[in-house]
């Protein structure tokens, strides 16, 4: 890392008498550190960055000069070399001694579970944007879609498997802008690694190649003023980019010349010659038991085209990371930046929100609440609320004699005396002879109502109580309406009689009563006898299934499935049902107390 620190501090001259040639500046103060480091001769170093060898037959080269601009860029090649070969090796070798590691003979080797973090990078829009942003922002493109079908239309798979009643919601694609960037034939990138295989190519001849190609993609943006500048614009999924299209061609092939790569190879540093067989050949580091420990720089080689672009190796990087993340259950991390000046203290609501947007958390949050944000399972839904309905199945169970659900048993009364002692007296003695026929005499076993049919009495239970609830708000409602629309006795005219102001019961009272005997007592009612003796049964259950989709709630195959205006009304009445039980534990907790307190002064 000194050593290209140190080599970017270098200086390129232009070779006098000599307009295409270019010379390094000998009695620059950062060469002999460079060449100490890398294990090279400033000479052999000189000779690598300002020329270059063309091939013109069979076993014969020219070499060439290159002009101060092109050796600089070489330079520059030659330390993203270096740094991104080094990168390579240390983030396998970190990898290799933190992995587990798999016994080959051993019989009891089971898969073992990971955990990786991944840092993405954020959207980038700067004033002028090249290759780098382009890559980034397709990075972005491909993990977006990751997460919208994890997220959103794996949220819809569920619906599905768990059968429950709903609608298709809508949310925008991005695969669109993936094919205008990666389709192979028409894809910028595509387009970009053709036109660096092909001769005699230019940033200009790529970017007619992209205007003819892609002028019709809905994605794709190019006005006269744009093309005349050699820019193009992408619709991405965060916003619309501008592209400059300078450079594309030179950072796309980012080649390192012969005699850059034959240099490390022929250094001194064992290191830095072990670098160059990277460069050479995309390379993987092998596991310690290959033989890492004997032979430390020792890789093995992909059989993988050495003229791949960086283009090329950036899609294929991002592919092995999808299909990585494909194979895992993904927790997603947010991070926000609160405002663009870098201060504390200081929220920007238009910032934060763009960057939801962009990021597609409003997307998620719509979907969630047009759906079912709240999921239990059975056996959760009725540890949760059974709390809700256990005096209600109680007294349904003292009026029909039906079987009680497990969460329904009421716990024993026992009287209850605070001035007796609390130590339970022992039990007789059971004599020998019957001891052997009480163990023998067990109780049958009751068995195990199913979860889900446990819910669905539960949601029964539930479902009128949320209608009382509504009744009950909406009475509340109607009464302060009233109030406030009622004129006082003040501001009514002296002439005008007093209105007549009817309550629910009174109203109810003033119909007919026809319409009282239907609707209380549709037992009297004479219903023709059905053929089949299912149908009202059917009826019924599809008739009670509606009702719970209309109230937002929906029992799915292993799930209860809540909408949140539902899940706020039935976590009203939890709290309730807990306070109530929480005031009423109070109370006795204190009787107890103060009966404690009064007994001595009573029998004093």
């Amino acid at each position: 890392t000194a050593s290209l620190l140190h080599a970017s501090n270098l200086v390129l001259l232009e070779k006098v008498g000599h307009d295409d040639a270019s010379v390094l500046d000998m009695t620059n103060i950062h060469l002999e550190p460079v060449c100490r480091l890398l294990g090279i001769v400033p000479d052999e170093l000189n000779e690598a960055l300002c020329t270059f060898s063309i091939q013109a037959g069979r076993g014969a080269s020219v070499k060439r000069s290159m002009s101060q601009s092109q050796a600089e860029k070489e330079l520059e090649a030659f330390i993203k070399a270096i740094y991104g070969a080094m990168f390579q090796y240390l983030v396998m070798r970190i990898n290799d001694s933190i992995a587990y590691q798999v016994e080959e003979n051993d019989e009891n080797t089971r898969p073992v579970a990971t955990i990786g973090v991944l840092d993405i990078f954020g959207f980038e829009s700067f004033a002028t944007n090249s290759f780098e942003q382009l890559c980034i922002n397709y990075c972005n493109e491909a993990l977006q879609q990751q997460f919208n079908a994890f997220v959103l239309k794996n949220e819809q798979m569920e619906y599905e498997r768990e059968g429950i009643d709903w609608n298709f919601i809508e949310f925008p694609e991005n695969q669109d802008v993936l094919d205008l960037i990666d389709k192979r034939g028409s894809g910028i990138l595509n387009i970009l690694d053709d036109q660096c295989r092909a001769p005699g190519t230019t940033d200009r001849s790529f970017a007619a190649d992209v205007y003819l190609k892609c002028n019709n993609h809905a994605r794709f943006l190019a006005n006269r003023k744009q093309v005349a500048v050699l820019q193009f614009e992408v619709l991405h999924y965060a916003g619309p980019v501008e592209y400059n299209s300078d450079g594309f061609l030179e950072k796309n092939r980012d080649e390192l010349h012969n005699e850059s790569k034959a240099l490390l190879a022929n250094s001194a540093n064992p290191f830095v010659s072990f670098l160059s067989e990277v460069l050479n050949t995309p390379a993987t580091i092998p596991s310690m038991k290959e033989g890492l420990k004997e032979e430390p720089y020792r890789i093995i080689r992909r059989k993988e085209s050495s003229s791949t672009t960086v283009g090329g190796q950036f899609r294929r990087q991002l592919k092995d990371l999808r299909s990585k993340i494909d194979k895992t259950s993904p927790h997603y991390v947010r991070c926000l930046k609160p405002n663009d000046h870098l201060v504390p203290d200081h929220y920007d609501p238009v910032i934060v929100a763009e960057q939801l947007r962009c990021g597609g958390i409003l997307e998620a949050v719509r979907v969630s609440r047009a759906g079912f944000p709240q999921h239990y399972m059975h056996s959760d839904f009725i540890r949760r609320y059974s709390c809700v309905a256990v005096k209600d199945t109680i007294k349904k169970e003292s009026t029909t004699g039906s079987q009680r659900p497990i969460w329904a048993t009421p716990v024993p009364q026992k009287t209850w005396n605070p001035s007796r002692s609390f130590q339970r007296a022992a039990p007789p003695p059971i004599p020998r002879s019957s001891r052997k026929k009480q163990v023998t005499k067990k109780k049958a076993r009751v068995p195990k109502v199913p979860d889900k049919e446990q819910c669905k009495e539960l949601l029964k239970i539930i479902y009128k109580k949320i209608l009382v609830l509504e009744a009950d708000e909406n009475k509340e409602m109607n009464k302060e309406n009233n109030t406030m629309s009622t004129p006082t006795k003040e501001e009514l005219p002296p002439q005008l009689p007093k209105p007549v102001i009817f309550s629910q019961t009174e109203k109810s009272s003033l119909s007919p009563p026809s319409t009282i005997k239907s609707r209380y007592q549709p037992w009297k009612q004479q219903v023709p006898q059905s053929p089949q003796r299912t149908t009202p049964a059917r009826k019924n259950k599809i008739q009670r299934s509606a009702d719970f989709a209309k109230l937002g709630i929906q029992l799915g195959k292993t799930k209860v499935f809540l909408r949140h205006a539902c899940f706020e009304m039935l976590e009203r009445i939890r709290s309730h049902n807990l306070a109530v039980a929480a005031t009423r534990l109070n109370s006795i907790f204190r009787m107890y107390l103060s009966r404690i307190a009064y007994l001595p002064v009573r029998d004093a």
